[in-house]
């Protein structure tokens, strides 16, 4: 019987450590998440000028053919 108590003192006695731990986490850890994980912005992507656009165009204009072609 007295095997039994200290089983169960033991469970107690880890379960209360466990309890405090995570108790001391969550009062350490109170900031609020968009303060902590603020990331730095990134710069946007340059835009593409008329040039750029037409050459793009004009080159999937040409794969398109190519593939046509060679479908035949």
């Amino acid at each position: 019987m007295a095997h039994g108590w200290s089983r169960a003192a033991l469970i107690v006695l880890v379960a209360g450590a466990c309890a405090n731990a995570d108790s001391e986490q969550a009062a350490t850890d109170s900031a609020p998440a968009a303060e902590v994980d603020a990331a730095p912005t990134e710069a946007p992507a340059p835009s593409l000028n008329d040039a750029q656009i037409a050459a793009i165009v004009v080159t999937a204009n040409s794969i398109d053919v190519a593939n046509g072609e060679q479908a035949l």
